[in-house]
């Protein structure tokens, strides 16, 4: 998994004012990157885009980096929600920008990413995550575009998650994904949710696993397998072709 890393941590009212959101030209590669890419895939495989939500994206500019227990970051929540809510909108706001674009540029699919989600509260989910995601889908230019939530969290969060009306609500690993998929209103699909470590296992236990989880999920609508969360950098590259082909060979 990649990781960010700011030399500037952004922890001030003059921190926040200074960030820049007008910088889509800045990101004008990534959409010509994206045509490049459909024109190879030929409409053959469907092509995601995504972005980092704005509370992730928000963590990594206040402690500079990734964080075991992102103290610098609920400090700025709960002593200076007004600064947090400030750098949260404009991140939200450049983070419209840039999915549309990607949409423009002609994914087939949008992935909005939040993998810190896991460190809030309830309330502070709702508050500082949600509200933001919330505002991000409902300004997409999504017609016929698919629209993924993914949060680490997601087995808590996914009955507020879903009031951003995403089309997929991505699961992590924590939580029985058919138990979720049942919970949640008609016409919502589930993606997930295998633990990304059980690439690093032998591969009878790879193929078990995932067996498993299709077995579990058998006749419900809706259902997108995936991991649980991203894959680590270091997982054996034979094991994840692996995985792939006894996805593709089950008999759904």
């Amino acid at each position: 998994m990649s990781v960010l890393v700011f030399s500037n941590p952004v922890r001030s009212v003059k921190d926040a004012e200074a960030l820049s959101t007008n910088c889509l030209d800045k990101l004008q590669y990534v959409a010509d990157a994206i045509k490049v890419i459909q024109q190879r895939l030929d409409s053959r495989i469907p092509l995601i885009g995504f972005a980092g939500a704005p509370f992730t994206i928000l963590s990594y500019l206040v402690e500079g980096g990734s964080s075991k227990d992102f103290k610098l970051t609920k400090l700025m929540l709960n002593n200076q929600p007004e600064l947090a809510h400030l750098i949260l909108q404009k991140i939200a706001d450049v983070t419209v920008e840039y999915l549309n674009m990607q949409i423009a540029a002609g994914v087939n699919a949008i992935q909005l990413f939040d993998s810190w989600a896991l460190a809030l509260s309830w309330n502070d989910y709702r508050d500082f995550s949600h509200y933001y995601n919330k505002q991000i889908i409902a300004k997409l230019n999504r017609k016929d575009i698919p629209v993924i939530s993914f949060c680490k969290g997601s087995s808590v969060f996914a009955p507020m998650m879903v009031e951003a009306q995403p089309d997929v609500v991505s699961i992590d690993w924590n939580a029985d994904l058919k138990n979720i998929k049942q919970s949640l209103p008609q016409g919502i699909a589930v993606q997930g949710n295998l633990d990304p470590f059980v690439l690093y296992a032998d591969k009878p236990v790879i193929k078990k696993k995932i067996i498993e989880l299709f077995e579990r999920m058998r006749g419900e609508n809706g259902f997108i397998f995936n991991l649980g969360h991203g894959i680590m950098p270091d997982i054996p590259f034979d094991n994840v072709k692996y995985a792939i082909e006894v996805v593709k060979e089950f008999s759904y």
